[in-house]
């Protein structure tokens, strides 16, 4: 009483060619970003994106009406087991790892490894279907075993890590990281980037470079004492307005009203620019190993930012 079944393979399923179509629309909307910078097919490749992991995702549930549970498994299993392995093959042939992520893995290779991905896989596997592309890099900063900064062939700067990538870092800062990353890999003095950060240089930067934001997580009501996202939610519910879960809330701090949300930031509020400063002088010990009050010295304290832009 043994039932054997054979998948058709002579043509795409309708999934596969739907996620075909949403990549290469995607692929195109994320080209015209890189090349305009218009928030317009940012929008269309994010959107294009939340759409492809929406039908994965109910494709996976136990209560789909198609789908399996079972292939999910294996294809994102399978996906991890190999990055695992491959690792391992590259620390076996002398290589240093430094980090594995969910799509890949950073190492600095000393030896050429080239992993035979027939060796852990069953026969059954169609490996032409399977792809291993790697990226070489011209520089490297270790900040810690999970934050790094890469260098590539064209001088592009790569951040990897949430102490130097975090979705709510401000502007103001990732750019500081940015020319603070490009100082060292040109081999330049670090502390002239920090002089460099002055009075007349920061009030150059209109407001939304300040900004920062913290998805709620949890129910407002949830968020309690003096922490920072509790007085948020609790300033826009003073001023009427509603929060919920999941909502994102963006946010500057100011000098004498303290976090604001930017909905209610108004002109006479004065952006508090030592913050920042701190902020960036905190990323600043962690790439450079230099104690913070040592570093702190060389940045402008004293720094208003009188009217706020849009």
């Amino acid at each position: 009483r043994q039932v054997t079944m054979e998948v058709d393979q002579s043509q795409d399923s309708v999934l596969r060619s739907v996620f075909d179509d949403l990549v290469a629309k995607r692929a195109e909307a994320k080209k015209l970003w890189n090349e305009t910078k218009n928030p317009a097919y940012n929008s269309r490749q994010n959107a294009l994106k939340l759409v492809g992991n929406a039908l994965w995702g109910y494709n996976s549930l136990v209560f789909s009406k198609y789908g399996s549970v079972l292939v999910g498994i294996i294809d994102t299993g399978t996906g991890r087991y190999l990055i695992q392995n491959a690792a391992k093959w590259e620390e076996s042939a002398g290589n240093q790892l430094l980090q594995i992520a969910t799509d890949g893995q950073w190492l600095l290779q000393s030896n050429y490894a080239e992993f035979d991905v027939n060796a852990f896989l069953p026969k059954e596997f169609k490996t032409e279907y399977l792809t291993m592309e790697s990226e070489e890099y011209a520089g490297l900063i270790v900040i810690d075993e999970k934050n790094h900064i890469f260098r590539d062939a064209k001088g592009k700067t790569v951040k990897h890590g949430s102490t130097i990538l975090g979705r709510s870092i401000p502007r103001i800062v990732d750019k500081f990281i940015d020319e603070l990353a490009d100082c060292l890999f040109k081999k330049g003095d670090p502390i002239d980037v920090l002089r460099s950060w002055s009075k007349k240089r920061i009030t150059g930067f209109p407001t939304k470079d300040f900004v920062s934001y913290k998805t709620l997580s949890k129910h407002p009501d949830q968020y309690h004492g003096t922490t920072m996202y509790a007085n948020l939610i609790k300033t826009l519910k003073n001023a009427g307005i509603s929060v919920r879960y999941g909502e994102r809330i963006n946010f500057v701090k100011t000098r004498s009203y303290g976090y604001v949300p930017t909905i209610l930031l108004k002109d006479f509020m004065a952006i508090d620019t030592n913050y920042y400063i701190s902020y960036m002088c905190t990323i600043a010990e962690k790439i450079l190993k230099i104690p913070f009050k040592e570093l702190k010295q060389h940045f402008d304290q004293n720094v208003r930012l009188d009217k706020w832009q849009e």
